[in-house]
């Protein structure tokens, strides 16, 4: 399924409330495992078979847009998640609302013959504590000709509840930026300023030497961990704006910002170029005449997007490929059921 490819930089230019939804759309075997850790599942984390589907809705009423923040399936499963920051009692409500416009999406036109409504797993993540939060959002759906009541349960992870060295045991990598959040409220504080000020620094510095130590350790790829150095980066920005107003620790953040992000794009380039040319010669080898039907370039772009899961424009730019064989690196891809993203 091609889409379009999310950068680091992307990252830095996002509104701060929107950089969750980018980051989890942003690895596909990251947010595959987080799914299999909640729910209990044990999809393949390299499926092919994943697509990121639309979640934005028009209501049949109203015709005004009703808008979701993630819907996704896996093996044809369909799965919804929502992003709170304050608790919200309509929230069970609206969940079961996109759910019910996703069911009939889903079902297309009648045929005359039986129809199926498939509603979405539905996860929630609470970003900032509240009292009121539970532990599962919970109604019940009565159904003509049926006595009982069919419970409707969506389970809520609580995302301060949680360290990043809690989050690093269970590999949910892709929630490490958001453990920022849990300062929001001490750092709009008046007592003990200088103190939350000072947590919130090192939180930011700890973050990134634990999203570099993922990465020595070869637990994330490197592109996976420039959208994670992104968001950290990217959130510490605007927390800075929003209540430090520290200019030092600015720059500090500006000087990382600017060469971090240089830094992982050159590495996706430069280790892909050496591997991918390596594994193109093994390919090479083992495939004989295929070799003989496909340009060198185009062969060594396939093995970078399949080990770094980058897009075609920096696998091509990886091994200086000519942007006219674009098109071939797509149709081969798309021939060997390769998942990929074009930008």
């Amino acid at each position: 399924m091609a889409g379009k490819k999310i950068s680091p930089e992307d990252i830095i230019r996002l509104p701060a409330g929107e950089t969750i939804k980018l980051v989890f759309a942003a690895d596909r075997e990251a947010l595959i495992h987080f799914i299999n850790a909640v729910f209990g599942k044990t999809y393949n984390e390299k499926t092919e078979n994943f697509m990121i589907t639309n979640a934005d809705f028009t209501d049949s009423e109203t015709f005004d847009r009703i808008y979701g923040d993630m819907m996704f399936s896996i093996e044809k499963d369909f799965y919804h998640i929502e992003f709170q920051t304050e608790y919200d009692s309509t929230l069970t409500m609206r969940i079961f609302d996109y759910g019910a416009h996703k069911a009939l999406e889903l079902a297309g036109a009648p045929n005359g013959g039986e129809i199926l409504f498939i509603f979405p797993e539905p996860l929630v993540i609470y970003l900032e504590y509240a009292k009121k939060i539970p532990d599962r959002l919970k109604a019940k759906i009565k159904l003509p000709g049926k006595k009982a009541a069919i419970p409707f349960s969506i389970p809520v992870i609580k995302m301060f509840e949680y360290s990043a060295d809690t989050l690093i045991e269970k590999q949910w990598y892709l929630l490490l930026p958001f453990t920022l959040i849990s300062y929001r409220k001490k750092l709009n504080l008046k007592k003990d300023a200088k103190k939350h000020k000072t947590e919130f620094m090192d939180a930011f510095r700890s973050l990134m030497d634990k999203i570099s130590d993922l990465l020595a350790a070869g637990k994330i790829s490197v592109y996976f961990a420039g959208i994670l150095f992104g968001a950290v980066k990217h959130m510490a920005e605007y927390f800075n704006k929003k209540y430090l107003n520290d200019s030092q620790f600015g720059k500090e953040v500006l000087n990382m910002k600017n060469s971090n992000v240089k830094t992982i794009l050159d590495d996706v380039r430069n280790e892909g170029r050496v591997e991918g040319r390596e594994e193109g010669r093994e390919e090479g080898r083992e495939e004989g005449r295929e070799e003989g039907k496909i340009e060198k370039g185009i062969l060594d772009a396939i093995n970078i997007i399949i080990k770094f899961h980058c897009s075609v424009a920096i696998a091509m730019e990886a091994v200086e490929l000519d942007s006219k064989y674009r098109d071939d690196v797509v149709s081969e891809l798309k021939k060997r059921n390769i998942f990929f993203t074009e930008e």
